[in-house]
């Protein structure tokens, strides 16, 4: 059995969820250049054209409308490009035009959420079901960063998709296209090409590391922290089991389950609102089934003030040690070391 993490080596530089956090509402003119998240939306929808689906995209955001317009010169002719006109109001956009297939509508986060009650509308009608994309530019005003995937996991049948990097990205949107359900694609300011080598499926949870001592579940911008967390874990000789949570709904129970049985532990980091999150998930899952410690590292369960964003990014970013304390303190209540 053993002894605390005192000898928690710190030579390591920090990741960039850890230095920086999620966007920290920092002003951003619409005029520049778009966000790597909306560069990694237009690469994933070009590479989609080439398949056999029918899908037009909607823009709602001006970075929306650079993605746009990036796809209106590189897209082939099935492939409609719509222009933000043709929503005056969210009432327009469900259930869209048959004509142009499936409808993939890109925004920002709170349009999303502003759009529920059509959007829930529209999951009774017939027709193409719309997928969305959304990302945060930046805003000081948006506070959808921290509550749209709460918000939205009360949608019925609608897939929730948190990809971290564009190979994931660009999977998700292919499996969502391809299936009748409605999706909503949430994606991190940043998407490095790939993280870990297993592939992304709706449904599955992607197993980037093994281990027994503890599991640590993460989804979008905090993956990589995740896996720079077990890997200083392994320094001090515990072995940690890694899960990427992308796919939120459909959610993966047997990974959970199996994870629980096997670890006895989990630890969820979150870059968003604790409410309704992945860590809420995993403990009604484990609740049910195999009852395990599961501690929630994420923004705190308070309303986010209007303009207050970068004040509770900052409180949702964890620095190595204080996520080793928490894992510490978890196993040694577990018996696992003292």
């Amino acid at each position: 059995m053993r002894s605390g993490p005192e000898a928690l080596p710190t030579e390591t530089a920090p990741t960039a969820f850890e230095r920086s956090g999620p966007p920290t509402g920092s002003s951003r003119d619409r005029s520049e250049p778009s966000t790597p998240a909306a560069d990694a939306l237009a690469r994933a929808l070009a590479d989609l054209s080439a398949g056999p689906a029918r899908w037009s995209f909607l823009a709602l955001s001006g970075e929306a409308r650079r993605v746009a317009e990036a796809l209106g010169t590189k897209t082939p002719e099935r492939v409609k490009v719509l222009s933000a006109s043709r929503a005056a109001s969210f009432e327009t956009i469900f259930p869209g035009d048959p004509s142009d297939g499936r409808l993939v509508v890109g925004s920002r986060p709170e349009d999303a959420v502003a759009a529920y009650l059509p959007w829930r509308r529209a999951l009774a009608a017939t027709g193409p079901r719309p997928i969305w994309v959304a990302w945060s530019s930046g805003d000081v005003e948006s506070t959808g960063f921290f509550e749209d995937v709460a918000a939205l996991t009360a949608l019925p049948g609608v897939s929730l998709v948190v990809p971290s990097d564009r190979a994931s990205l660009g999977r998700a949107l292919t499996e969502t296209v391809e299936r009748p359900e409605s999706a909503y694609v949430r994606l991190p300011s940043g998407l490095p090409d790939r993280v870990g080598d297993a592939p992304f499926r709706l449904g599955a949870a992607r197993v980037l590391r093994d281990g027994d001592a503890v599991t640590i579940a993460a989804l979008g911008a905090t993956v990589p922290f995740a896996l720079d967390l077990a890997g200083e874990l392994q320094r001090i000789g515990l072995e940690a089991r890694v899960l990427d949570f992308a796919s939120l709904r459909p959610f993966d129970v047997k990974a959970t389950v199996r994870a629980a049985r096997e670890t006895q532990a989990f630890v969820t980091i979150e870059d968003r609102s604790l409410v309704h999150g992945l860590g809420s998930l995993i403990a009604t899952v484990t609740a049910e089934s195999v009852p395990v410690p599961v501690h929630r590292l994420g923004v705190p369960e308070v309303l986010v003030p209007t303009g207050a964003g970068e004040q509770m990014a900052q409180q949702a970013v964890f620095s190595r040690q204080r996520a080793v304390d928490e894992i510490w303190a978890i196993l040694r209540q577990g018996g696992k070391v003292q």
